[in-house]
């Protein structure tokens, strides 16, 4: 009879006949308590989750899942009778999102193999390639990074950053070519692309990661994730809610795009000159997020508390020079003179070596106002 009751809840929920799914889960979830049944218990708490998440209880959904996933743990279970692939694949998004049994979620997903539109996936979903350049290149294989004794050639991690430079969809061959065998001729070009491209396939391992169709590159959003294109998607996402709704903070969305964000595309030793300005798009998607997470947070917390998030955010990405122009005034508004004049030594070394040019105008007003107090700023 639970085990009946457990499917014709899924069945009604189904179809939107919420009361009677309700029904049918107290029932089964009756039996499974008199028969002290983790099976029945696991069922019943993984239909509690759904039906909170679809009723906009999150709390109750997020409590009913950290319940369901260590019983599922402790007791090696996987599915459950009536379950749905895309309900579950969904609640182990959320599971994967909050840290809840991630190890235990991750084996699940690719048990199951659990189906979830690559944009809904988070970052630490078990995906089967994951691509982070932001900070540094690191390549990521089933779980495993790149075995470096493979030797990963510089040429290949360059076309596969070219790649993902270009929007890693729908790229053309010609545009790729250009980049990185300017020199070359169309034809020789071309033998050089498809030799890389080969020879990044089989360095990846991973079977349709990278397609070539109608003579376009893209990166196959549904075994491969990219952490700059997560983050440009999701800093787009929190520009777009924040016009929208002409507020100034974004939301958890925002929250996710700076999480992603652990330094400028490739780093910044070495930078390609080609890779220069999708780095300088990123950074400045990032500073406008943090700036706007900055205006929300002045109203609600200290100085002293927006001065160290921005140090922190410098740490990340000592060429953000608006950062440094946000900084300063705080500091000599402390009359941390010392600190102030030192940032502004710090925000000239960085662009001159990493950004190959002076501080702007507006930094120069700031260094004299360090200068000389009293000027007004």
């Amino acid at each position: 009879e639970a085990l009946c009751c457990l499917l014709m809840a899924s069945i009604c929920q189904s179809l939107g006949r919420r009361s009677e799914a309700e029904t049918y889960r107290a029932r089964a979830d009756v039996i499974g308590e008199a028969m002290n049944s983790n099976f029945l218990r696991y069922g019943c708490l993984w239909l509690t989750a759904q039906f909170a998440l679809h009723s906009g209880d999150r709390q109750k959904c997020l409590q009913a899942l950290r319940s369901a996933l260590a019983i599922g743990r402790t007791c090696g279970l996987s599915g459950y009778v009536g379950w749905q692939a895309t309900v579950i694949a969904q609640l182990c998004g959320i599971a994967l999102e909050e840290g809840i049994e991630v190890s235990f979620v991750q084996g699940l997903i690719q048990r199951l193999w659990l189906p979830l539109g690559p944009e809904l996936r988070p970052s630490n979903w078990p995906w089967p390639v994951k691509i982070c350049m932001l900070g540094a290149c690191e390549v990521t294989v089933r779980g495993l990074p790149l075995d470096r004794t493979r030797k990963a050639p510089h040429r290949l991690l360059e076309l596969l950053a070219a790649i993902v430079a270009s929007g890693g969809e729908a790229v053309p061959v010609a545009r790729l070519t250009d980049v990185l065998w300017p020199e070359a001729d169309g034809d020789q070009a071309q033998e050089n692309f498809k030799k890389s491209l080969a020879r990044l396939r089989k360095m990846l391992g991973v079977e349709h990661v990278i397609l070539w169709q109608d003579g376009k590159i893209t990166l196959n959003r549904d075994v491969c994730w990219v952490d700059a294109l997560a983050f440009e998607a999701l800093a787009r996402q929190a520009d777009s809610r924040a016009m929208n709704m002409r507020m100034q903070d974004s939301g958890e969305t925002g929250k996710h795009a700076l999480a992603l964000y652990r330094g400028p595309f490739l780093g910044l030793e070495d930078m390609p000159e080609w890779a220069r300005s999708y780095q300088d798009e990123l950074r400045n998607r990032w500073i406008r997020l943090l700036t706007r997470r900055g205006d929300q947070s002045d109203s609600n917390a200290g100085v002293s508390d927006t001065v160290r998030e921005l140090e922190a955010a410098i740490e990340v990405d000592p060429v953000a020079e608006p950062l440094y122009q946000r900084l300063i005034p705080l500091l000599l508004a402390k009359g941390r003179r010392s600190e102030a004049a030192a940032q502004y030594d710090r925000c000239r070394a960085a662009l001159a070596r990493w950004g190959n040019r002076t501080p702007s105008a507006a930094t120069e007003r700031l260094a004299m106002a360090v200068i000389h107090p009293g000027q007004r700023l």
